[in-house]
């Protein structure tokens, strides 16, 4: 049920924002892009909770969904 979080870095665009700066800007929109993926591709789902880590280079992103019984959770980083 849950397929699309295992490619939730391709669905939501996220490949896109290694080229940008890792600043709160990028952080916020990272947010934007996964929020929309999953109504997109997953409209059945409910976001529970989306944390934006930043490390350095890295940007991960931490989230879990549910789907009706299905709870999903998945971790996506990003590297410049």
């Amino acid at each position: 049920k849950m397929h699309a979080m295992n490619s939730i870095k391709w669905c939501a665009g996220l490949a896109l924002l290694r080229h940008q700066r890792n600043d709160a800007a990028l952080k916020e929109l990272a947010r934007v892009y996964v929020r929309d993926a999953l109504k997109r591709w997953v409209p059945g789902a409910t976001l529970v909770s989306l944390a934006v880590e930043q490390d350095g280079p890295a940007l991960t992103l931490r989230v879990r969904v549910r789907e009706r019984e299905t709870n999903a959770a998945v971790a996506v980083s990003i590297e410049r």
